[in-house]
């Protein structure tokens, strides 16, 4: 046994080495280089976009994928688009803005599925490679939203410009601006799922909630950078390995595992980089289309769009040209947070009043009419949600304690919806030991124990900023405000004045909803509706009843709890959660659980109506490891959120 062993050892340990050698030789590492190549010298005429189309798979097609990691992936490329189009995307040509055609059964019904998805690669000193792709984006947007006639005004017809609905992407570890990349082959379909929500309806009357009075133009911006070292092909989200892996798996994975630490270096450095200068701008132009002021002319359009609008709307709050949704993933989050962190705690700190003005909390009619106009928001986006994000506590804890701040002093609105989305799934060992490992070398000589004036130890705060500067944000119980999992498909335990669609709704699959409906030729949408003013109604009873939060259901079987208290620092109420949970209601908050002991919860309330989210889940069926969240269930969660946050207040 111990010569086996120590064979064993040995070709590892030999297979460790030759890997090393002929990458380094061979070119297996990323070189630190654009991807999708372009001249220096930039020129909106030669501009052209790469024409990608995407097939949707059909059911022969998914069911031979279940067992590779295609399993996810509802789109397959057309022949013969390349795998290796990259390789033509060297020198003078540019390969970072695609144009879309999307192929299916739904785009079938309501005409043209199309988008455009624009790369915007940074190297490993956070400079952009080529200025001219950032260019090729707002000339894009410049042109897409600017009237393309004089006389383009309501009385003369359609109008003759497009607003946008804009979603951002930034990939992180073991990932990049590769075309056949799994994180951009999966900012495609959250694309068309764009799309889908934008289109108009056949034998559906559509309100337009924007000034051009139809479907914005779903447009992409993928953040790449050198997050892979290491080709990996596929490019696997499967970390660390397969349960069967082979000596060639470990021989290709290690050396992409090991990876992480430097990486994170580089992920600060891009975070530090013109990525804030690309997300002020966005900012800039997002502010300036979304402009009601009297004196607001956006990119030439006639005031009488907007009039328009609001007389349509009702207001002028849900008349809005351009719509923004930002992802973040891993080392990529930190970019995103670097960039938005600022004006978020700007936005929550603007709505606390003086303690001498604010209203106790037995003045509840004095609470309710502090609420109104403080809505926290982002300059950069509707809603922002980052998934296993790999930065410490430590940078968001002002961001928390503003929040925190907040709530004591002036609650939220009633209509508040979420801004900041932070995911994290317990099963994330990079973030959960690779990262902690690494931040604790690095902090060792910090001191991490405060003293007041007598010189005696803060009660818990040691501990607090010892967890805060070495733990992720997700990994940090007393940042918790929400826990998501799935509850069991049992249709017949659901009450019984749930409409049959309603039913079908909540415990059918979210891949399957789209592709088939809710019922017969029935679109999930308006259902979605349905079940989200369900969830409201049992919300408002709840408050005004002064009862225990409900959960809230997604449809796809998506459950999300309330915290209704802060963790107590060192307590961990998930650890006392199954990971598969038996309890078949929707809207069970399962945070309120008889199996979590009472001594986990501090004494610091939560708000109901709270824009920080820390999400955390230890269902793997939602994510699975580092890279395992591209599913229906996390997908399906994302896009209901960002239409709860779109749909009119």
């Amino acid at each position: 046994m111990r010569q086996t062993n120590g064979a064993f050892c040995s070709q590892i340990s030999k297979t460790v080495f030759l890997t090393v050698a002929v990458s380094l030789t061979t070119g297996c590492f990323w070189s630190n280089a654009s991807i999708r190549g372009g001249d220096s010298t930039f020129s909106s005429q030669n501009h052209k976009a790469v024409p990608v189309t995407l097939f949707e798979k059909d059911q022969r097609a998914r069911e031979e994928d279940k067992e590779n990691e295609d399993k996810e992936l509802s789109f397959a490329f057309k022949k013969p688009v390349k795998a290796d189009i990259g390789d033509s995307c060297s020198g003078n040509t540019d390969c970072s803005h695609e144009s879309i055609v999307y192929k299916s059964k739904l785009c079938k019904q309501i005409g043209t599925c199309t988008a455009d998805l624009f790369v915007v690669e940074f190297d490993d000193q956070g400079r952009l490679y080529y200025p001219h792709q950032m260019e090729n984006l707002f000339e894009f947007l410049k042109n897409t939203m600017s009237p393309k006639r004089m006389d383009c005004k309501p009385s003369e017809g359609p109008a003759c410009f497009d607003d946008v609905s804009l979603v951002v992407a930034a990939h992180g570890w073991r990932h990049n601006a590769d075309f056949e990349d799994w994180n951009l082959r999966q900012l495609r379909e959250v694309l068309y799922n764009a799309v889908l929500f934008e289109a108009d309806r056949p034998n559906q009357p559509t309100r337009h909630w924007n000034p051009s009075n139809k479907p914005r133009k779903v447009v992409g911006v993928y953040l790449g950078w050198r997050g892979a070292l290491v080709k990996e092909y596929p490019n696997s989200p499967r970390i660390p390995f397969t349960t069967n892996w082979t000596l060639s798996d470990l021989a290709q994975g290690l050396p992409a595992l090991l990876s992480f630490w430097d990486r994170k270096g580089a992920a600060l450095d891009v975070a530090l980089g013109s990525t804030r200068e690309l997300f002020a701008r966005l900012g800039h132009v997002r502010a300036k289309v979304n402009d009601l002021g009297d004196d607001a002319k956006r990119m030439g359009q006639a005031r009488e769009w907007y009039d328009k609008c609001v007389e349509r709307a009702g207001s002028k709050s849900r008349c809005v040209a351009m719509r923004t949704l930002i992802l973040g993933h891993s080392f990529g989050s930190l970019a995103i947070y670097n960039a938005i962190s600022e004006s978020l705690i700007d936005s929550v700190s603007a709505g606390i009043g003086s303690p001498k003005n604010s209203p106790t909390a037995s003045d509840q009619s004095a609470i309710e009419e502090t609420r109104v106009g403080e809505e926290v928001s982002s300059p950069y986006a509707d809603l922002i949600v980052l998934i296993n994000p790999a930065f410490e506590g430590a940078r968001f804890e002002p961001l928390y304690q503003a929040s925190l701040n907040r709530m004591k002093r002036s609650p939220y609105s009633p209509t508040q919806s979420p801004v900041l989305v932070i995911v994290t799934g317990t099963s994330d060992y990079a973030t959960k030991y690779a990262f902690k490992w690494g931040r604790w070398f690095s902090t060792l000589f910090q001191d991490n124990s405060p003293e007041s004036r007598d010189g005696a130890e803060l009660a818990g705060r040691a501990d607090e900023e010892r967890n805060a500067n070495r733990k992720t944000v997700g990994h940090i119980p007393r940042y918790m405000t929400h826990y998501l999992d799935i509850f069991p498909d049992t249709k017949k335990e659901l009450p019984k004045e749930i409409e049959a669609g309603q039913k079908a709704c909540l415990t059918t699959d979210w891949y399957d909803l789209t592709l088939k409906g809710v019922s017969g030729d029935k679109l999930p949408e308006s259902t979605v509706d349905e079940i989200t003013s369900l969830w409201k109604n049992k919300r408002e009873e709840s408050t005004a009843n002064k009862h225990d939060w409900p959960a809230r259901a997604f449809c796809g079987r998506v459950r999300l709890s309330f915290a209704m208290q802060e963790v107590k620092e060192g307590g961990d109420p998930l650890e006392d959660l199954p990971g598969k949970s038996s309890d078949p209601g929707p809207w069970d908050n399962q945070l309120l659980s008889k199996n979590i002991p009472k001594d986990n919860w501090g004494s610091g309330p939560r708000d109901l109506y709270n824009p920080i989210w820390v999400v955390r889940t230890h269902d793997t069926r939602i994510i699975n490891g580092h890279n395992g969240y591209q599913n229906s269930h996390m997908v399906g969660f994302i896009l209901q959120l960002y239409r709860d946050v779109l749909s009119p207040k």
